[in-house]
């Protein structure tokens, strides 16, 4: 492989990496990791835990 692929592939793992990390830390926040409400999810009741 030459540099040009090595950098290629150091990019696509750096973005990969970071969308990974934004999605953890979206997850202990409690937000959608869809991207979306969850009004009009049909998987609300299975993501989020009602609280008590």
């Amino acid at each position: 492989m030459n540099w040009q692929s090595w950098l290629v592939l150091a990019i696509v793992i750096a973005v990969v990496g970071i969308v990974i990390v934004v999605q953890v830390k979206n997850k202990k926040r409690g937000k959608s990791t869809c991207g979306c409400g969850c009004s009009g999810c049909a998987f609300r009741n299975s993501c989020h835990q009602p609280k008590q």
